[in-house]
């Protein structure tokens, strides 16, 4: 577990595997006044989530190398919610096809990515590799039943498919709700 603290920020705590996103995290975070913790690990989060108190939870659903369902973070949110029932959740996932199948799931927002704005399942080949239930959030906002969805076209490398796909960096700014 790593920790960046300031005694009055906002508390974070974020869970992925990856630790080049686990450092990416905290440093961007960090930079914004945020207190943040890091695990690598679902066991990791729960150990910390039962001993500390967090503002919001940034967790990973894929914790496996060469895994998109997102099994193992689905698994961990019903036990998080057991931990801490009234920790907002933010779940990043790798792909938003399974969006409306995860609303079972108690998170409010979802980060996704990885659609390159839907330029290859418009190809040719890409219309037989992604059926069209694969295609309804091809980037940007989303309301989902009361859930908030944000795609992310990504970075491109190489030569685009189509121009209207430029590359995309998107920054939120996370503010803690004021009690007046």
């Amino acid at each position: 577990m790593n920790e960046t603290s300031r005694a009055d920020a906002p508390r974070v705590i974020v869970a992925d595997d990856q630790q080049d996103v686990l450092t990416a995290m905290r440093l961007l975070l960090k930079n914004d006044g945020m207190s943040v913790t890091t695990v690598s690990s679902p066991a990791g989060l729960l150990e910390a989530v039962r001993s500390e108190s967090f503002d919001v939870a940034v967790i990973d659903l894929n914790y496996a190398r060469d895994t998109t369902s997102g099994r193992e973070g689905l698994d961990l949110i019903p036990q998080l919610q057991t931990v801490d029932p009234s920790l907002p959740i933010i779940c990043l996932n790798h792909n938003p096809a399974n969006c409306r199948e995860l609303l079972r799931y108690p998170w409010q927002w979802m980060l996704s990515g990885h659609t390159h704005g839907r330029q290859v399942a418009t190809s040719r080949l890409g219309k037989r590799l992604y059926p069209h239930r694969y295609r309804h959030f091809t980037h940007g906002y989303y309301m989902v039943e009361g859930r908030h969805l944000y795609v992310n076209r990504g970075l491109s490398y190489g030569q685009r498919m189509l121009d209207w796909c430029r590359p995309e960096i998107t920054v939120f700014k996370l503010e803690a709700e004021r009690a007046d």
